[in-house]
């Protein structure tokens, strides 16, 4: 009879002993019921992160999988009435357990709130800081990944810009032709960027010798003087375009009349100027040709 008072009493007393979760609790939390949480779900096999008293990621993580364990829908990680219900179904299982294991062994229930708070206290202060280190560790990390992805497929963009290259050389010349001796001049675009030419001046070199034309420039005939001169002038654009992997180049013919040259005589012409946006030019003014013994 003595026995049966005894555990008639317990029932009643028991549910009051054991811990129970009375608020809710959602991502963002903190305080000692969300420490008591952790506790309660690492106990359960359900988490493996420090107990810092702060719910955030981790717990989150192991409130879905109790959860899930026990098909409480939906799974989001809230831990409000439907959850906080079963966890305090588990609870008074497990310490009505406890307590009558507790009884058998030692006739009595001892307080199983006895704790050290300075210690406790130290704990948490520890579990925080671990935590906050581990955070800070892989936020380092989240950005260097971030910035090796950022160089991995940054676009190398070439700047734009247009090299004029001057070539001027001697062309098939039969010494048979009484009338003209034929240069040839070459004007590359070894850059990525169109160049525009409007117009230049050519000369030639010798006390007798004159020039007689300039033709096959791109888009026009031939530039012809009845009155030949030791200096000719032209004026018309041209377009050289970018290279598209090959050097891209405009030539013409620039000749010189020799009816008046004398047998030995040393000549050749130069290119003195050019008007052109380009924006390098390789060659120093005069661009001087080969020569030619008459």
């Amino acid at each position: 009879m003595k026995f049966i008072k005894i555990f008639i009493l317990l029932a009643m007393i028991l549910p009051s002993l054991g811990l129970a979760f009375e608020s809710d609790l959602k991502y963002g939390s903190s305080g000692p019921e969300v420490a008591e949480l952790q506790e309660f779900l690492t106990d359960k096999g359900f988490y493996s992160g420090p107990i810092t008293g702060s719910f955030y990621s981790l717990t989150r993580s192991a409130v879905i999988k109790f959860q899930g364990a026990y098909n409480i829908t939906p799974m989001y990680g809230y831990f409000g009435p439907m959850t906080r219900r079963k966890a305090n179904e588990i609870l008074q299982v497990s310490n009505s357990n406890e307590q009558k294991q507790e009884i058998q062994e030692q006739g009595r229930v001892s307080d199983p709130f006895q704790y050290n708070p300075i210690n406790d206290l130290q704990d948490q202060l520890d579990a925080l800081l671990l935590q906050v280190q581990l955070q800070t560790e892989q936020i380092k990390n989240q950005k260097q990944q971030e910035t090796n992805n950022t160089n991995k497929y940054t676009e190398i963009v070439i700047p734009k810009k247009s090299v004029l290259d001057i070539v001027v050389q001697n062309r098939h010349y039969n010494r048979g032709d009484n009338f003209l001796i034929p240069f040839q001049v070459r004007l590359y675009n070894r850059g990525n960027k169109t160049i525009t030419i409007s117009g230049g001046t050519f000369s030639a070199h010798n006390a007798s010798s004159t020039l007689n034309s300039i033709y096959s420039i791109e888009g026009m005939g031939s530039y012809n003087y009845e009155n030949f001169e030791s200096s000719m002038k032209f004026d018309k654009d041209i377009m050289i375009p970018a290279s598209d992997g090959s050097y891209r180049l405009i030539e013409f013919m620039v000749s010189l009349n020799k009816n008046y040259m004398n047998n030995g005589e040393i000549i050749y012409i130069t290119l003195d100027s050019l008007r052109t946006d380009a924006d390098e030019i390789i060659n120093s003014f005069p661009v001087k040709g080969p020569t030619y013994e008459i």
